[in-house]
């Protein structure tokens, strides 16, 4: 999915590199405890996506307070993303119940 922060898009997703983005940022397995836990992990959903991303996590953190939508905006990914996650778990447990029936 797509958002534009400061006149750029940006790529943001949760993939096995965001969570790797995560640990490092936070210096503990991923796990969200606190606020800031949760903008860290919407930081590194968007720096693991986004390569050229030359947004620092205090240049994310401004932009959040200047534009207090953008934050509304980035849970509604990660729903949508989370929302993803569980259909194509529900799908893989749907294909492990039709073999092992036959």
């Amino acid at each position: 999915m797509k958002i534009i922060l400061k006149d750029k898009e940006y790529n943001l997703k949760i993939n096995l590199r965001s969570y790797f983005v995560f640990e490092q940022i936070t210096n503990h397995p991923f796990e969200i405890k606190t606020m800031f836990d949760n903008y860290a992990w919407m930081y590194s959903m968007l720096i693991a996506n986004n390569k050229d991303c030359d947004l620092t996590f205090d240049d994310f953190i401004d932009i959040m307070d200047e534009e207090p939508n953008k934050v509304n905006e980035i849970n509604e990914i990660i729903q949508k993303e989370n929302e993803r996650f569980s259909l194509l778990n529900n799908k893989k447990d749907d294909s492990k119940g039709d073999t092992e029936g036959n």
